[in-house]
This record gives C-alpha cells, structure tokens and sequence, in this order.
C-alpha cells in the first residue's frame, strides 16, 4: 500500500539486514557463523537447544573402556618365580592388564564396568611420590587368568593400539592349560613355564611391543 511505498529505503535494508543476521545498510553480508555447515554443526554463535540425552549402554562403556586402555594401560605376560621351592619346579604363568591414572573418578568407572562384567579387579596407590607438584597416581589391576580373558574379549572389538598386546596374551592363556590332568601321558607331556620354548618366546615378543618410542609404520 501506500505506507510501504513511503517507507525510507534504508529503512527496508536495515530490517532486511537484521533478519539476515547482517550489519544495518546497503550491502551487508549474512554473517557465514549462523548459516551453512559452520552454523549447522554449531562452530559459530551457539544454538539456544539442549542436546539429547543418550543413556550408556554396556557396550558404549567397553568401548570407552578399550580407548582408555589403548592410551593409559599396560597389557603384559611373564613368570612368578615361587621362592623356597628349589628349582622352581611350581612357577606359575602371570598375566597382566593394568591401568594407571590420577582422577579417580576414571579409575572407578573401570573398576564398576568390571564388575558389571563379572570381573575382579585390584584396586593400588601407587608409592609416595618424591615430586610433590605431582598428583598421586591411582592403579586398576587385572591379573587373574578369568578377569584377563574376560576385559580382553569385551573389549578386543574397539581395541586400536593394544590390539596385537590383546591378542597375545589371549593366545598365551590358551597356550598354557589351567593343568596338566590326571592321564599319565598328560604328565609326561607338560611343561614347566619356564621351560616352555613357546610361552618364554610370547613373553619375548610382549617386551618388545611394549618398548617405549614410536611405533614403526609398516613394520
């Protein structure tokens, strides 16, 4: 009608450029933050919406669980020597998942999705730390046969960087059965650990993979 014609025309651009989230006058610029892929992924002005609740499954927590073990844990295999026995005729397979952090609150979380499993674990304090600007660091440890084989499986599928430690101590456990049986030929044929030319050859390629550096790409 007539009230539009005769409305100023920096009037219109300067409404025109406010929608536009612009500056008020002739050649303004909608502002790239609040449209595109920038403002719809919410890199610009952020968005007045809250976002939805996602509750956590199991095997969102084993997930989490094998990232932080790729980057806060240790996965190992070796021999307990049993002291007074002579020639350590009883020694014994150990093995060996341990995570080391401060926040107590990651360290708890491992231990409740552990148990949620049906596995054991052991809580450490790590020994009094000489350097008192530093925190003090909290231990979870797995060293049963049942609990390794059980965090291993559970979270084999998610692991990236302990995958090959994983699933060398997984073949070590079943390399070394519980015991030897009662059949005499079962006897005969059982090994030592320490006598194991396997077992002692696995515990070699763990050390090696473990060696602190950079991995080698391709290797």
């Amino acid at each position: 009608g007539s009230e539009a014609r005769g409305r100023p025309r920096d009037a219109d651009s300067g409404a025109d450029a406010a929608a536009g989230g612009g500056v008020a006058g002739d050649g303004a610029e909608e502002d790239p933050r609040l449209t595109g892929r920038r403002g719809q992924y919410g890199l610009g002005r952020p968005a007045n919406r809250r976002l939805p609740v996602v509750e956590k499954t199991i095997d969102h927590r084993l997930a989490w669980l094998a990232g932080i073990i790729d980057g806060e844990g240790w996965i190992g295999l070796g021999i307990d020597k049993t002291a007074g026995r002579g020639h350590h005729k009883h020694d014994s397979a150990r093995w060996n998942i341990e995570i080391c952090n401060t926040d107590y609150a990651i360290l708890a979380e491992i231990i409740s999705i552990a148990t949620a499993i049906g596995v054991h674990s052991k809580y450490f304090h790590d020994r009094k730390l000489r350097d008192h600007r530093r925190k003090q660091q909290g231990r979870v440890s797995f060293r049963s046969r049942h609990a390794c084989m059980t965090i291993i499986m559970a979270t084999l599928p998610y692991l990236v960087g302990k995958r090959a430690q994983a699933e060398l101590l997984l073949t070590a456990i079943h390399h070394r059965p519980l015991g030897y049986g009662r059949s005499v030929q079962a006897r005969r044929e059982w090994l030592p650990v320490q006598h194991d030319p396997t077992f002692v050859d696995m515990m070699k390629r763990m050390t090696t993979m473990n060696r602190r550096g950079t991995a080698p790409v391709g290797g």
